[in-house]
């Protein structure tokens, strides 16, 4: 290794939620760096972990986008975009049933559901596709994916046989396959989780996520109590047990619907984010890796992109840093961590003025990088 004018400085951050995508955190993040290391050689790549930002993350890596229309999680049709490449068709659950599409409280916790992703599985398994893959996170909902396969022609009853309503879920005894399954046989679907959370329990979808959806303390019980209802109903229906499954309490437990529904594979969307966009490779050939979301804390350690980030860059040897909306909890294998809530204080909005503030915590952790004399790996 050598000293070099021209330090490659890698920048892949997720979405802050609530203030900017991916790509203008990118964006943000290369403006300070090159304030203060005008020679550095900035690569941005803008990611996603399977939650919002993946379509925009594909089609800037080479993927078709396509339109497609699909309810809303309240109900209310929507336009969506879906994604092709190389044979495989992406979808982004939370442009169809995420949490950015409605004022979060708790009757919405409990009204959200995912019938707006079985309409976009339903579209898209029309497609001349071998593989379909489904992005999980960011959602609004807790329904399990229920919604999702009431619309891709599964029918719920109750211990009488009885048709149940999707509000109902409580009430599911046994889930009836359609006769005409919309996906035909050979496509394969993966499920690209942003969390390792199993669907019920003290880290599942209702306890540790509903929350953030506007569940109260009695939603939150209301929520845990259906899931487990849910849970047996799918193992019953199935035969499969998902109640503690790794990953099935992703995006309010689609994960675990879809796993035992359309026995689909369940996945880390940030490996599988990091894998296809090669981003393993930019890591290693990189000084410096920055990275970032709009929160890191006990939520971050269950599979978010930004420590599986911080994962390979150790791995490689390459110093990582990340800037974050907020930060809390220990040690989140990062080098440095810069929180925007701090830096703003009280004379400047965290949300409003992330973009401005996220330039000056990059140019500030540079200048001190610049300071320590950074170092370039050869080749």
């Amino acid at each position: 290794m050598g000293r070099s004018p021209t330090p490659r400085v890698l920048i892949a951050p997720d979405k802050f939620r609530g203030s900017l995508t991916a790509s203008e955190a990118a964006d943000a993040i290369a403006t300070g760096i090159l304030r203060a290391v005008p020679a550095a050689q900035v690569i941005r790549r803008p990611l996603s972990d399977g939650g919002e930002g993946m379509i925009d993350a594909l089609v800037g890596s080479g993927a078709q986008p396509h339109p497609l229309r699909a309810r809303g999680p309240l109900g209310r049709e929507i336009v969506a975009r879906f994604a092709t490449l190389g044979g495989t068709a992406y979808i982004e659950s939370a442009q169809m049933c995420g949490l950015d599409l409605l004022v979060p409280t708790p009757d919405s916790a409990l009204r959200a559901n995912s019938a707006g992703l079985g309409d976009a599985i339903r579209a898209v398994a029309a497609c001349d596709v071998a593989r379909i893959v489904v992005g999980l996170g960011g959602s609004a909902t807790t329904d399990g994916g229920a919604g999702a396969l009431l619309a891709l022609g599964f029918a719920f009853e109750d211990r009488d046989g009885q048709p149940v309503e999707l509000l109902a879920l409580e009430r599911i005894w046994r889930i009836r396959a359609p006769a005409n399954r919309a996906i035909r046989a050979g496509v394969a679907i993966t499920v690209a989780t942003d969390v390792d959370s199993p669907l019920v329990g003290e880290a599942g979808a209702a306890r540790l996520f509903s929350p953030q959806k506007g569940a109260d303390a009695a939603t939150v019980a209301l929520l845990e109590r259906r899931l487990e209802l849910w849970s047996d109903a799918l193992e019953r229906s199935f035969g499969r047990p998902v109640a503690r499954l790794p990953g099935g309490g992703a995006a309010g437990g689609i994960a675990a619907g879809l796993s035992a529904a359309l026995d689909a594979t369940i996945v880390s969307g940030s490996t599988l984010m990091l894998d296809l966009l090669d981003v393993p490779a930019d890591i290693a050939r990189a000084d410096l890796v920055i990275t970032g979301e709009g929160a890191l804390d006990r939520q971050s350690l269950q599979g978010k992109l930004p420590v599986r980030i911080a994962q390979r860059a150790r791995a490689a040897h390459v110093p990582v840093w990340a800037i974050a909306g907020r930060v809390e909890g220990g040690d989140l294998l990062f080098d440095r961590i810069a929180e925007i809530v701090t830096a703003a204080g009280a004379a400047r909005d965290p949300f409003r003025d992330a973009a401005e503030i996220v330039a000056e915590l990059a140019a500030a952790l540079a200048t001190e990088w610049r300071a320590a004399g950074p170092v370039a790996r050869d080749g």
